[in-house]
Parts: C-alpha cells; structure tokens; sequence
C-alpha cells in the first residue's frame, strides 16, 4: 500500500486503506456496499515518526470491528524522511516529494486471510482523518477503485475428444479444495469446461480422469497443461493425473484432457454357397435404416485391393451395423442383409469384425422337344408258326425312301404283335415320318409282307403353342 500528499503533516498521520468484497456501489454517492469481513487497514503514523503502525479491522456486518495490531513480521510501513525526486517516484508523482509526503506497507496477506476460506476484493479505497483516532473527521477521500485481491487461485479443467460433439460423459476425480467446499468428482463431455476460481491454495494437489470408466469405445489420449499461467502441472498419462502446487493467488491451472474414440472395422467376405471359393463382382454397403431399396443412407464398403471377394471399411464406431449386398454377381442369387457388431478395436489389417455372404449360383435350363419313335406290327394268319424277320424301317419323308432314320430287325417266332425298342434315336424336327415295316419270312408254308408307306405317316410340328 502507498500514499501520497502535498505537504509535511503538522500531526499525526492517519490513512484508511477499505476493501471491499462487493462490486455494488451504496444507493447514494460512490461508496461500495460493505459486506462481513470486508477489510479496514489504518495506517498510523505519529508526527516526526518513520515507522507506522499498522493495524486491521474487519467489518461485522453493521460496524467496523476492533482494532488488531500486526505484528512486525506481518506488516511494516513507513514514510520518507528526505525529497523524492520526481522522477523516482515512478509515476507516483509529477513534481517532487518533499519529507514525509509518501508513504508505504508491506503487508503479508497470511495474516489478512483464513486459509480455510476463499475471499476475493474487488474494490479498494482511501481516506485521512485529522488524528489518529479512529472516529476523528475525514479529511481527504480517493474514491473506490477496482482491484484484484484475493486469497485463492483458479483451476480449468477441459474436456476435447476425437469425436467432435461427443455426449458420451467422462468422470474425474480431484484433490483440491474450495470455498465454498464442492464435489470432488464432476463430468465432462466434448467441449465440457470445469472451472474453479475458489481454489485455496496448497501443494500436491491432483485431477484425474476415471480410465475404469471410461465410456464403452473410448480410451484416453493425452494431457495438455500449456495453457496453465504461474504453475506447470507434472502429467503422469498412464494414470491420466495432473498434479499441481497452488501457491500464488495468480496461480491458474488450465489443463485439457484428451480422449480418443476407439474405432473397428468390418471385413466381408463373399463366397460361392457351401464353398470357401471366393466370389468376385459384388459390391457391399453398410445401410442405416437395413432397408437395401433406400440407398441414400448407404456407406460403401471398398473391395481389398489383391484380394477377389474381400471388402473391408474401418474407422468405425463400436456399435451394430447392418451390411447389405448392393451388388450380385452374375448368374447368382443375392444373400440376406446381416447384422455386424463392432465391438473391439481393429482395423483393415487385423482385428475387424467379420461376416460371409453366400451366394448360390443359378443353373441355365434350356429345353428341346424330342420324340422318341417305336413301333408295333402284328403278324396273324400265318401257317403253323411263322418264322423270319420284321424289317422296321423309320424315313423321314412320306415316301420311304433314302437312308432311313431309323432302323431295327426283330426276329420272328409265331403270330402276334412284336415292337422296336429304340432309346436313342429322336425326332427333332418338324416334318413328315413314315414307318415302312417288311416280314422276311424263313417258313417254307408263309410268304412276306410289306406294309404300306402311308399306313404310318405323322406330321410333326414343334411350333410352341401360344400362351393361354
């Protein structure tokens, strides 16, 4: 604290340094309000004197109470007794202090604060009374000005997160103490700001980050205390702990902790049903409403590069993910969507969540009318029994002639009806058929026969009817 006047007083020299806790000024004049423990510093200082006394009052809600000395460790003041030039008074005054015109205290604020309460003054001001009674008249007045005084330091703890605008919550536990007291364990989210401005000071104290509950997909990265002014806190990363020493009011702790999301992958694998043959020509998608026919909400999965088959899509969040096949291959039948769980960390290369897509292939049927032709003649009327040969003989013309289509000679032993047996000659084209069938007959009693070219003639037609 420090004075100035004009002149050598003729007495006793009596200063009241007030701070005031309050920012609020009175209802009239320029005073601020006074709250309890506000502080009242007196300087005193008798005539021809160079050490003042200095002593307290604190304010007590309605009155300033009495008066306690400090000691000489506590405080100490004192005036000058010669001229201060102008120019080392830096700045105090524009023209030369003459003896006892300025004066001074240092004051150790361990004897002005309760260590185990935060307060702060915001506003500061003087007056001079005509004695060095306490109720002796005023004389001059510097109205209140605003200060920074007070006994505790501040502490920010952030919260960033590789997911920008992640909700998930992230606990902290800390070491500190406040005044008021507070909660020695909070939460932060993305973006999340903890700040203190009541913190009492002290040494060894600790914020850390809970790593045994940490939200499902998340580990933690990283601490940076750069931001911190008038202390550097030791990171120790394997505990997620800042530790820190608060020894000055102007001490301020600003530290952000670093939190990565924990990111998976998928690995599809496309394959010919029932085989491990790997299939190629598909195309594969991650679909966020497991409807295939809305494609607009659909992440491709890329095909592995070297690798017939394989897709894979990583970075990841930990959760279900429905794939679905975008893309059949040629000639197969697509499979069902499938639903992957990405629950561990892994990538591409190792570690990724799996599913196989089967797709059976489908079969070419093609079909080609054919007619499988036999015949049947009856020999009767013969005498005793007939011996020799049926000549069957099937043209496909209506004359008969020219090589035969088809051509069977079945042997003859009595009357009654014999039949060809043929399984692999076929009729498959359209056109006329003639079955021409000749008895040899090796009886000496019977003769042969021939039956006649038109007795068995069919049109074929192969012409598909038209549809119903």
């Amino acid at each position: 604290l420090f004075w100035t006047r004009v002149s050598d007083p003729s007495g006793t020299t009596l200063m009241d340094f007030e701070f005031n806790q309050s920012s609020q000024t009175c209802s009239t004049g320029v005073n601020k309000t006074r709250t309890a423990d506000d502080l009242l510093i007196e300087y005193s200082l008798v005539q021809g004197g160079a050490r003042a006394v200095i002593t307290l009052r604190k304010w007590t809600g309605s009155a300033w109470g009495t008066a306690a000395t400090f000691t000489a460790n506590e405080a100490t003041g004192t005036t000058n007794t010669s001229l201060i030039k102008a120019a080392d008074t830096g700045g105090v005054s524009a023209v030369d202090l003459n003896a006892r015109t300025f004066g001074e205290a240092s004051i150790d604020l361990d004897a002005v604060f309760d260590s185990s309460k935060c307060t702060s003054f915001g506003s500061a001001m003087l007056k001079s009374r005509s004695s060095d009674s306490f109720t002796s008249q005023l004389k001059d007045f510097i109205a209140p000005l605003p200060i920074t005084l007070s006994n505790c330091a501040q502490v920010i703890i952030r919260k960033q997160t590789s997911r920008e605008g992640a909700t998930e919550l992230f606990n902290f536990t800390k070491s500190f103490a406040t005044d008021p007291a507070s909660a020695d364990t909070f939460q932060l989210a993305d973006n999340g700001v903890y700040t203190k401005t009541n913190v009492l000071l002290g040494s060894n104290y600790t914020v850390a980050e809970t790593l045994t509950t940490l939200p499902a997909g998340w580990e933690f990265d990283s601490i940076d205390c750069s931001a911190s002014s008038g202390v550097a806190p030791s990171i120790n990363a394997a505990t997620a702990t800042a530790t820190f020493s608060l020894d000055a009011t102007s001490d301020k702790v600003d530290c952000t902790f670093y939190n990565k999301e924990q990111v998976g992958a998928i690995k599809v694998t496309k394959v010919v049903a029932g085989t491990t043959t790997a299939l190629a020509g598909a195309s594969f998608a991650i679909d966020a409403d497991g409807d295939p026919a809305t494609t607009g909400d659909q992440t491709n999965i890329p095909a592995v590069v070297g690798s017939p088959g394989v897709f894979c899509l990583g970075n990841l969040a930990f959760g279900s993910y429905t794939v679905v096949e975008t893309q059949v291959p040629t000639g197969y039948t697509g499979a069902a969507p499938q639903t992957v769980n990405v629950t561990g960390a892994g990538t591409c290369a190792s570690g990724a969540a799996t599913a196989t897509f089967e797709n059976k292939k489908n079969p070419t049927l093609g079909t080609v009318p054919r007619l499988l032709p036999n015949d049947q003649a009856t020999l009767s009327d013969g005498f005793g029994t007939l011996t020799g040969t049926l000549a069957f003989r099937l043209f496909a013309n209506a004359t008969c002639t020219g090589t035969a289509l088809y051509s069977q000679d079945v042997p003859v032993n009595g009357n009654g009806p014999y039949t060809t047996t043929n399984t692999s000659t076929f009729i498959t084209a359209d056109g006329t058929y003639s079955w021409l069938v000749t008895y040899t007959s090796t009886s000496g009693s019977n003769n042969g026969a021939v039956s006649s070219c038109t007795a068995e003639q069919q049109k074929v037609d192969f012409t598909p009817l038209a549809a119903p």
